[in-house]
């Protein structure tokens, strides 16, 4: 199996920390303790990650839909030229994901 085939999706790990998980740091020199929530603090970045996930690909569909319409209508070379670059944009976002 390769190291890509094995590798879990960033949100899948994060949404496998349990919820309640905390960490917990004890201060012995000025007798505390110092709590912190890496349970819900996790999940919330796993929903922020898929929801930035989504965007996305609303963003890149936008975009091509954008690119469809111009291939229809005479252009010039700068609109050529923006039109590659929105393309390569595309193509180097969905191999990233």
């Amino acid at each position: 199996m390769t190291e890509q085939a094995k590798q879990v999706p960033l949100a899948e790990q994060l949404e496998s920390v349990p919820m309640n998980a905390r960490l917990v740091i004890d201060d012995p020199a000025n007798f505390q303790s110092t709590s912190y929530p890496v349970g819900r603090m996790a999940h919330d970045a796993a929903a922020e990650l898929r929801r930035l996930h989504s965007v996305n690909a609303q963003l890149l569909e936008a975009l091509q839909s954008l690119i469809d319409m111009d291939v229809a209508y005479r252009r010039g070379p700068k609109v050529e030229e923006a039109v590659d670059v929105a393309r390569a944009a595309i193509a180097a976002a969905k191999e990233k994901v």
